[in-house]
């Protein structure tokens, strides 16, 4: 047996590299889930998002309060793309994302240019915090321009929206959708009502 080691080091040593690496790297994707805590806030987020049209939806947060206001210029105008943005909470203990529903307001026939404040009673009385980083750690990642990080850790999806904390890397909304994952915007964690 000896005799056989030393002469098929090389060989032993082809199995036996590939085999470690893929349980170092086996270990290093699941060993995140099961050390790095589990996400304490929610979040408030929009898909589908652009505020560079002449009729757009934004979203501002003042003194820790949402507020969102609609806008448009030459309102007469017939829009092709009348699409709003979809305002989304994700629910830290429930580890899923829902959509919050809100209704534009009527733009008045004559109006060239109009604004109106939008109200959304669910989420009028949350404090949020705006920082990148939530109080316990977790970042809303914009990867769309991360291409190494995407093949690796995504399967190559860079429209899949994700927080991520030490390596713990939670998808905020699995499965193929239609929004626009193209424009997104963490609009702030919940941090109290």
């Amino acid at each position: 047996m000896k005799l056989f080691l030393k002469e098929n080091s090389l060989l032993l040593i082809g199995i036996a590299l590939p085999i470690l690496v893929t349980l170092i790297f086996g270990i290093a994707t699941f060993l995140p889930k099961i050390l790095v805590k589990e996400p304490q806030f929610s979040f408030l987020f929009v898909t589908n998002y652009n505020v560079y049209t002449e009729r757009s939806v934004k979203f501002n947060v003042i003194d820790g309060k949402l507020k969102v206001r609609f806008s448009c210029e030459n309102c007469q105008l017939n829009f092709r793309n009348t699409s709003k943005p979809a305002l989304y909470l994700y629910d830290s203990k429930l580890k899923k994302a829902r959509e919050i529903n809100y209704t534009l307001p009527v733009v008045p026939v004559d109006a060239k240019v109009f604004s109106a404040e939008i109200n959304i009673p669910e989420v009028t009385n949350l404090k949020l915090n705006t920082l990148d980083e939530s109080p316990d750690g977790y970042q809303f990642i914009n990867n769309r321009n991360n291409f190494m990080f995407n093949d690796l850790f995504l399967n190559g999806n860079d429209h899949e929206l994700v927080i991520s904390k030490n390596g713990n890397i939670i998808n905020i909304l699995p499965g193929n959708r239609n929004e626009g994952y193209y424009n997104f915007k963490l609009i702030g964690w919940i941090i109290g009502n």
